[in-house]
Parts: structure tokens; sequence; C-alpha cells
């Protein structure tokens, strides 16, 4: 009996550790975006990305003690004619910021921006939006991140790249 509360105990702590990662249906995806305060920021993201070829992709790590983290995904390819008019709406629609140029995810290099919102509840980097934009291949990817105690200044490549790694690891195992 002994050794069985004790495989019990270490399988709960590895799904708890493990987080929740899924690819989800838009349906499934907006539902977890009204969760982690992304139901907004997909809304539009939506409207602006209305004939592209979609797939949706979140995270739910909890941590064991208070805090939890969300990471959403929704990748979107477009046609070269709509590319360039879906990259000038963005630009008209969100207030973004150049984080870094050239980054490479999954083996194709993107421009990354953030999307200032002004409504936004918690702190500036507790809660926000990025976007990935790869012109050679019609790729926007909108990016969410929540997560209450997270606290440091992601406004360059190479915080961006630590913020990435640590908090989107999790995308290399299902994309």
């Amino acid at each position: 009996m002994r050794k069985l509360i004790t495989a019990v105990a270490i399988l709960l702590v590895i799904v708890l550790l493990a987080g929740c990662s899924k690819v989800a249906s838009q349906a499934e995806f907006m539902e977890f975006a009204e969760e982690c305060r992304a139901q907004k920021y997909y809304k539009i993201c939506n409207e602006l990305v209305a004939d592209a070829n979609r797939s949706y992709f979140y995270n739910h790590d909890k941590d064991i003690i208070i805090f939890e983290s969300y990471t959403m995904l929704e990748k979107c390819r477009l046609d070269n004619d709509s590319f360039e008019n879906v990259k000038s709406e963005i630009n008209e629609k969100l207030n973004i910021s150049e984080i870094t140029t050239g980054y490479v995810i999954d083996g194709v290099a993107y421009d990354i921006y953030y999307v200032d919102d002004e409504d936004r509840f918690y702190g500036e980097y507790q809660e926000f939006g990025f976007i990935a934009f790869n012109e050679e291949k019609d790729f926007i990817d909108f990016y969410w991140f929540y997560d209450q105690d997270y606290d440091p200044v992601i406004d360059n490549g190479e915080t961006f790249d630590e913020f990435f790694k640590d908090n989107f690891a999790w995308l290399e195992k299902v994309v």
C-alpha cells in the first residue's frame, strides 16, 4: 500500500509539473483564451486573418504553490496576395513595437513585435501578446502570455530569447 501511495504521489507531481499542452479547435482555443484573458486579443487577430489557414495551440502550466502560466499560439498561413494587406491592417488596428528581427522559431526566421494594450490589468509583461511575421513564407503567428508572477522586462532580442525558451518550449513537442 505504501508503494502504491508513493507511486501515485510521484505521478501526480509529474502531471502537475508537465502542465497541459494541446492542439485545439478554434472553439476550444477561444474558450481557453477567455480563461487566460486573451479573448479580446484573439478576437481582433481572428478578424484580421479570416481567410488564413490557421492552427491553434495552448499550454497551461500549474505552479504547485499559487501562480499559473498560460501560453497560446495561433499559427496563420496566408497566400502571397493577402499577407501584405493583413500586415498593414495589424499595424493599423494594434499598437505594435518591434522586439527583434530574424528570430528563429522551428527553423523559420521571424520578426517579432510586442502588442501594447492600454487596457492591461496586470503588469506590462505579466499579460501580453506578441506577433511573429515571416514575409518569405507568408506566416503570421499570434502568441499570448499570461502569468501573474512574471516580472522580467522583454524589450530586445536577448530578453525575448530567454523569455521564449522558458515559456514556449512546450511548442517543440506539439508543432
